[in-house]
């Protein structure tokens, strides 16, 4: 116990900040120059036939940093981005995965919302080139904070954070186990962030106002583990217990609208996103399960009628697995949450899922993962097809990706990168890793540059 305190201890005087990425490096295998983005996490690594850029960890531990773009011939690098890129070939579907419904063609995403649409977000310019910067460490990051005060009971529902946020004290080191879900950026004045939270009971969505970034609404869940959260438009998107909801937070204390997803059971777990396509229907993507264990991972796709963000009608369209290219480190598998984006000009959909470490030095102090996908359709087929990934550092005071990470599109149409606080635990500990309790959580955000 003792040796494994002083490594936490020691972790966490290395890694309890967050730890931006610095200016790429150049260097050269065997005559072939390319490019690292990040090498301030330091990692050793091989080029071999058809496996570029593949990590071979230092001694005491390391990891992949960068992003990859499939598509290139193998070994090359580009110098924009700051990519190491290679030939990819996409696994063949899963035997288990049933042929999606008859469908036709998807229409693209819209592409010209305005901010205070009802039932859309705005598009995204570039967003290859915008995921890549951020890959290069061309990205700047800031750490905020938002206040509450945890006896006290807020509207609507008159919840108290005391009884939705507090965390249990039995728990190793003070860590409790229900956390932070999601967190986003809406496009709500009043609202301007907002997220959910699990807990033992019930779980919660909470809204933070634009005065003074203090919680202004507090509502419990129906169940005690909602799904993490997306924007869209004037709505929050969340799951739970086989139903999506979108919250109206322009009221907030009204009852949710949702409705029962078809198909298959379904699985929140990894994200849930939804988007506005050009004829006027709206897709809905869910990724699940989450955590970090040996089971298979879906990308399950619907389509839904409405009017102005009111949900009529939902099918399923079919389900693809989870792509990884092998050269990718194992942490890109897996999925906490997910931001679906239209990009400007193509109308290309593009879902960023990210999740970090969960292991217990790795959850403390450990890597982060973004990635990002294109939606295609093959046939009758959807899949959400890798382009680019890479990774950072995480922590659990201000930016665990475990627990709460998404992407928003600003009205600059730029992409704005999200990660928040794990957990929180008024009572504390006689040791509590998380420090003296308070009424605060903190998040932190990237902007590429």
């Amino acid at each position: 116990m003792k040796v494994l305190f002083s490594v936490l201890v020691a972790a966490l005087l290395l890694q309890n900040v967050w730890a931006a990425p610095t200016a790429p490096v150049t260097h050269s295998h065997a005559g072939r120059s390319h490019t690292h983005p990040l090498p301030a996490i330091g990692v050793g690594h091989r080029h071999g036939n058809g496996a570029p850029g593949v990590a071979a960890a230092p001694s005491g531990g390391g990891s992949i940093s960068g992003s990859y773009t499939p598509g290139a011939a193998p070994g090359t690098a580009s110098g924009i981005s700051g990519s190491i890129s290679g030939a990819y070939t996409p696994p063949p579907p899963a035997s288990a995965v049933p042929p999606s419904p008859s469908a036709a063609q998807l229409a693209k995403g819209r592409n010209n919302c305005r901010r205070n649409d009802p039932d859309c977000n705005v598009c995204a310019l570039n967003v290859v080139q915008q995921f890549n910067r951020a890959a290069a460490g061309q990205i700047s990051w800031q750490t905020r904070s938002w206040d509450f005060d945890w006896k006290k009971a807020y509207a609507p529902q008159k919840v108290r954070p005391v009884d939705v946020f507090d965390g249990n004290k039995k728990y190793p080191l003070g860590i409790p186990d229900k956390h932070v879900q999601g967190f986003v950026r809406t496009n709500s004045g009043r609202y301007p962030f907002a997220g959910s939270h699990s807990h033992d009971l019930k779980g919660s969505i909470f809204l933070i106002g634009q005065d003074r970034q203090n919680l202004a609404a507090l509502l419990k869940t129906g169940s005690g583990h909602p799904s993490g959260v997306q924007a869209f438009g004037q709505y929050l998107v969340y799951g739970e217990s086989g139903r999506v909801y979108l919250k109206d937070l322009n009221h907030p204390a009204r009852q949710d609208m949702s409705l029962k997803l078809p198909g298959p059971a379904a699985n929140f777990g990894g994200g849930v996103g939804l988007i506005k396509l050009q004829d006027d229907t709206y897709l809905l993507v869910t990724t699940g399960p989450g955590g970090q264990d040996e089971r298979p991972r879906y990308n399950r796709f619907y389509q839904l009628l409405g009017q102005n963000g009111r949900m009529e009608k939902i099918r399923y369209i079919g389900q693809s697995p989870q792509e990884k290219p092998a050269q990718w480190p194992a942490g890109f598998r897996f999925a906490e949450n997910l931001s679906l984006v239209t990009e400007c000009g193509s109308g290309d959909i593009y879902a960023i899922h990210a999740t970090g470490d969960q292991n217990a030095l790795g959850i403390i102090g450990g890597n982060g993962y973004w990635r990002l996908s294109r939606l295609q359709q093959q046939g009758q087929q959807l899949r959400l097809h890798p382009v680019s990934a890479f990774v950072n550092r995480q922590d659990l005071s201000g930016c665990s990706m475990r627990a709460a990470a998404s992407v928003h599109v600003d009205p600059a149409n730029r992409l704005e990168f999200y990660c928040h606080g794990f957990a929180k635990n008024p009572k504390g500990t006689t040791l509590n890793v998380l420090g003296t309790p308070v009424n605060r959580f903190r998040y932190t955000v990237g902007i590429p540059r």
